[in-house]
C-alpha cells in the first residue's frame, strides 16, 4: 500500500516537472523574440523599466514574472505515505522542483510554488484514479465491479456482485480511504469525514457504507508500524 502511494507522488511529480519545463520551454521561447530585437536597440533604452509593445509603439511598464516571487505552498504528509523515504532519496526526487524535508516522525515537509502544487493536485487525482480503476476484478478484490468517486475525492461508491459484504470486504473500504485522505492533505481541504459506500451490482442500493472512526483507527494502527 505504501509503496503504491509513493509511486503515485513520485509519478505525479515527474509528469508535472516534464509539464513545466515545456511551459518554461515555452515561456522562454516567446521572450527570446524581444531579446533579439532589444539588442539593436540603444543601450539606454535597453536598460530601461519599460519595454515598447511593437504592434502599438506605445511603452508599457515591464511584469516581473520571476518564481522568487510567487508564494509558496506548504504540505506535511504523514509518515504512512511515505514509504520510509530517506533525506537523500528525496533530495533525488524532487529537486529542483520541490523542497521535501524528512521530518524527525518521518512525515515528509513539501514546499513548492502555487503553479506547481495545482499541476501536481491535478496529476495525483488522475494517478489515483487510474489506481482505483485497476483494482477492478483483481485477486484482492474479485467482486468490484466498478469504482467511482467525486470530484475532490471524499465519496466513493464501490459496486460489487457481493449481496452482503464479509468482513474482510468491508475493511477493504481502508483502500480509497486512504487515497481520499492522500489526496485531500495534498490539496489542503482535508475533510473529517471520507465516506467509502459499497452498492449492489444488481439492485445499485447501498449494503454498506465505511465506519469514519474505524476506517481513521486503522489508518492511526498503521501509521504507527515501523516502516518495512
Amino acid at each position: 500500500m505504501k509503496k503504491t502511494i509513493a509511486l503515485i507522488l513520485t509519478t505525479a511529480l515527474v509528469l508535472t516537472s516534464c509539464s513545466s519545463n515545456t511551459e518554461n520551454t515555452s515561456k522562454n521561447l516567446s521572450k527570446d523574440a524581444p531579446v533579439a530585437v532589444s539588442e539593436t536597440i540603444d543601450n539606454d533604452e535597453a536598460e530601461s523599466s519599460t519595454d515598447t509593445d511593437l504592434s502599438t509603439g506605445k511603452e508599457t511598464e515591464a511584469v516581473d514574472n520571476t518564481e522568487g516571487n510567487e508564494e509558496n505552498i506548504e504540505i506535511i504528509m504523514p509518515a504512512l505515505y511515505m514509504d520510509g523515504a530517506t533525506q537523500e532519496q528525496l533530495d533525488q526526487d524532487y529537486a529542483p522542483y520541490a523542497t521535501a524535508t524528512l521530518n524527525e516522525d518521518k512525515s515528509v515537509t513539501f514546499v513548492m510554488s502555487k503553479a506547481l502544487h495545482a499541476a501536481f493536485v491535478e496529476i495525483i487525482g488522475g494517478e489515483i484514479t487510474s489506481e482505483l480503476n485497476s483494482l477492478v476484478g483483481t485477486s484482492d478484490f474479485p467482486n468490484v465491479t466498478s469504482v467511482e468517486h467525486n470530484d475532490n475525492f471524499t465519496e466513493f461508491n464501490i459496486t460489487t456482485s457481493s449481496s452482503e459484504l464479509s468482513q474482510e470486504e468491508s475493511l477493504s473500504a481502508i483502500y480509497p480511504y486512504i487515497f481520499g485522505k492522500m489526496y485531500n492533505i495534498f490539496n489542503q481541504t482535508e475533510e473529517n469525514t471520507i465516506t467509502v459506500n459499497f452498492l449492489n451490482a444488481n439492485s445499485n442500493e447501498i449494503i454498506y457504507t465505511s465506519d469514519a472512526a474505524q476506517m481513521d483507527a486503522l489508518l492511526e494502527t498503521a501509521e504507527s508500524r515501523p516502516p518495512a
